[in-house]
């Protein structure tokens, strides 16, 4: 038996710690712990976990939590009682703080966070033990689509097996690349995508950068040299949508086009999947996409395949071994995928649905 721990952030009053069990395919809450708007949690770290609370009407913040060193009695924690406690809370420069991760320093000591305001166009960079703020970079852009009046930080991620710190801007088309210098991050290189693409996440593996395009439902695979950030030769952006030819309209029900939303790659580095939103009603529901990777060069193998969830708004996603968790905001569900390890098709396994979920946002295993 493999019993899976996960966290789940939630854009409203709860972020949520959850088991999955392997042997019975199911899901079990094992703790709920009230806030404000996490919508993006960390990875643990030393036995504590980091939330946002994104807020767009005034300057949001991060928040460190750790394990009570008494467990809840009142059973609204969950079955075994467990419950998290503030250690420290920190406003941000910005609004909507949408995004973090836990940074490490030129040694690997993991010393720092970032935090992301996707609102307020700007990063912090963050002591991980005390929550001060040790330096904030604001942007100043735009670009061509109506969401992109001004910049919006969307994620700030690290690639460990290089060190460098990258912000992806969707309101002006960038993504920074920086390296963290004596305590403070130092820009070294920018990517320009096409006009009104909107980068909003990268991921890594095989010495490669993958960006997703929110706005033009696009993905791209970039290297990056001591020198430069740039797209590698003879790639050009892909799309992850079914029918790119629609990208634009407008969904009946939900305010805004179609979407893409995460990436994540699987441990063997042999599947890459990510998830797209709000695709026209001419579709019954969201999709998620999954294309396999060349072993040695990292890209793409094959083309893009689509699989139909049933659900609307796949907003994060996340793999181990031969499962994919995925958060359905709309739905208001939390959903376990096997996955076929040859084939990459997905099998769903299980739902979770409980009612102090209401917009699950975020899914990390632990």
């Amino acid at each position: 038996m493999t019993i899976h721990r996960l966290a789940i952030g939630d854009k409203d009053t709860f972020w949520h710690l959850l088991e999955y069990d392997t042997d019975t395919n199911s899901f079990k809450k094992t703790a709920r712990t009230q806030t404000d708007k996490a919508s993006w949690v960390s990875r643990e770290h030393d036995g504590r976990i980091y939330s946002v609370s994104e807020r767009s009407e005034k300057p949001g913040s991060v928040t460190k939590w750790h394990k009570a060193a008494s467990p809840a009695t009142d059973g609204e924690h969950g079955a075994d009682g467990v419950q998290y406690t503030e250690e420290w809370s920190t406003q941000t420069s910005g609004e909507g703080p949408c995004h973090l991760d836990i940074l490490a320093d030129e040694a690997g000591r993991e010393t720092f966070l970032g935090a992301a305001n996707y609102v307020g166009g700007s990063v912090d960079l963050l002591s991980l033990e005390t929550g001060e703020i040790l330096q904030t970079i604001q942007f100043n852009g735009n670009g061509p689509h109506e969401r992109q009046t001004s910049s919006h930080c969307h994620q700030i991620h690290q690639d460990r097996s290089t060190g460098y710190v990258y912000v992806c801007d969707l309101g002006a088309d960038k993504v920074h690349r920086y390296s963290l210098e004596s305590g403070k991050l130092v820009e070294n290189a920018v990517y320009k995508t096409a006009p009104g693409a909107g980068p909003r996440h990268v991921i890594f593996s095989s010495g490669l950068v993958y960006l997703l395009n929110e706005l033009a439902c696009t993905l791209e695979i970039l290297e990056s040299t001591p020198d430069t950030l740039r797209p590698v030769g003879g790639t050009s952006p892909v799309s992850i949508v079914a029918q790119p030819e629609r990208v634009g309209e407008q969904h009946e029900k939900y305010p805004q086009p179609a979407s893409g939303a995460e990436l994540c790659i699987t441990q063997d580095k042999q599947w890459l999947y990510g998830s797209v939103r709000y695709i026209s009603t001419a579709h019954a529901a969201d999709t998620l996409f999954y294309v396999r990777l060349e072993s040695r060069s990292g890209l793409l193998a094959g083309d893009v395949q689509f699989f139909d969830t049933g659900l609307i708004a796949p907003w994060a996603l996340e793999t181990k071994d031969d499962l994919v968790c995925v958060t359905f905001r709309e739905s208001k569900v939390v959903r376990m995928y096997g996955r076929d390890v040859e084939s990459g098709e997905l099998k769903r396994l299980a739902d979770y649905k409980d009612a102090s979920l209401v917009k699950p946002c975020c899914v990390r295993f632990l």
